[in-house]
C-alpha cells in the first residue's frame, strides 16, 4: 500500500497502520484530491483481496482522533474565562480619587 501511494505523483508521504487498518497520506492538494488517493487505496485493496472490509463505524479510533475536539473545547473555555474576567474588571467600581489628586475646576 505504501509503495503504491508513494509512486503517485503529488504524494509526499504515506504510512500504513495495519493494527488500526488505517492509511495516513500527505499529498499536494494542488495535484491530487482525496478521491484520487482513495481510488489508489481501493485499487490496491482489490488487488490484495482486502477490499471486503469497508470502513466500519465500530472500529476503534486512534488516540489522537479526539484531539481536535479537545483542543477546540479547551480554547473555547479559555476564551469564555477571559471574557468573564474582562467583563468583571471593566464593570467593577473604581475607587474615588483622593481630594489632593483631583483636577482643579
Amino acid at each position: 500500500m505504501e509503495d503504491a501511494l508513494r509512486r503517485v505523483a503529488g504524494v509526499n508521504w504515506a504510512g500504513v497502520n495495519a493494527a488500526l487498518g488505517q492509511v495516513l497520506v500527505d499529498f499536494d492538494e494542488d495535484q491530487l484530491g482525496p478521491e484520487d488517493v482513495l481510488k489508489v487505496v481501493e485499487r490496491v485493496e482489490a488487488a490484495q483481496g482486502t477490499d471486503v472490509d469497508s470502513f466500519p463505524a465500530g472500529r476503534p479510533q486512534p488516540p489522537f482522533a479526539s484531539a481536535p475536539a479537545t483542543l477546540a473545547a479547551t480554547a473555547l473555555a479559555a476564551d469564555c474565562l477571559g471574557l468573564v474576567a474582562a467583563t468583571i474588571r471593566r464593570g467593577r467600581w473604581c475607587p474615588r480619587s483622593p481630594p489632593h489628586c483631583a483636577s482643579p475646576r
